[in-house]
């Protein structure tokens, strides 16, 4: 289970995004099994990002988990979270 909260939404300096790579800052808590990854602060511009923050999230997970196979279940899961919502960030032509 994937729950996400709002932590910073600095839609006062919506245009300076690209210099500071700020804007609206999710709080993402991941739960599976009954285990629950600690909080991870993931921005907007991060999860439209190429790698959609999937390195930095597969980061946090070996920091916490320290099980490979259950960091592989985590990442999964995150990157089903984030997928749909990096698809619908890109332009169709």
């Amino acid at each position: 289970m994937i729950s996400t909260r709002i932590l910073d939404n600095d839609m006062g300096a919506v245009a300076k995004v690209p210099l500071t790579g700020r804007g609206t800052v999710h709080g993402i808590n991941v739960e599976i099994d009954k285990v629950k990854l600690p909080e991870i602060d993931m921005s907007l511009l991060e999860m439209l990002s190429g790698d959609m923050g999937v390195k930095r999230f597969s980061e946090h997970c070996e920091e916490h988990l320290g099980d490979s196979k259950l960091e592989e279940q985590f990442v999964a899961e995150y990157t089903t979270f984030v997928t749909p919502l990096n698809k619908s960030g890109k332009a169709r032509y």
